[in-house]
């Protein structure tokens, strides 16, 4: 404020007096009206951007299920349980999971991928959702095939 006030009084001494020198930080300046509208266009198109990977993610999921209808029908046929089906593909999704983590950790020491380690908040909750969203995905889309007739599977393969 010293500093606004030292400019402000420079800059007035050569302007006329009717017309006074504002000082407007940049601080000032980001607090208002410009900055709040920029922030809400942000969020929303963030949203969007999650809004369309969630839904690929959706798809890209739905598509591996169904491919794998055999597999699932075979197992069925062979005697596995709706139980057993279901750890084998938990067992696959946690396998996948932690091995891209490292990946994508190990890919980051040539700054190509930059987190916000310090600082989770700031993408724990999308990942949270896409956790929810693939779980659920995935627990509707087994459901779905081991109820399915085995039979009906194979033949229409």
């Amino acid at each position: 404020k010293d500093i606004e006030a030292e400019m402000a009084g420079k800059i007035n001494q050569y302007l006329p007096q009717n017309e006074p020198f504002e000082f407007i930080s940049l601080y000032k300046e980001q607090i208002g009206l410009r900055s709040i509208s920029l922030i809400w266009l942000f969020i929303v198109c963030s949203s969007i951007c999650l809004l369309i990977t969630m839904l690929g993610i959706y798809g890209a999921i739905s598509i591996d299920t169904v491919r794998r209808q055999k597999e699932v029908a075979i197992r069925k046929i062979n005697g596995a349980r709706l139980l057993n089906i279901y750890w084998l593909f938990v067992i696959s999704s946690i396998l996948g999971s932690l091995s891209s983590l490292f990946i994508m950790i190990t890919g980051s020491q040539h700054k190509i991928i930059l987190f916000d380690y310090a600082n989770p908040w700031l993408w724990i909750y999308s990942l949270l959702l896409l956790i929810i969203i693939i779980a659920g995905t995935v627990s509707w889309q087994i459901y779905h095939i081991a109820r399915t007739n085995p039979a009906e599977v194979i033949k229409n393969e």
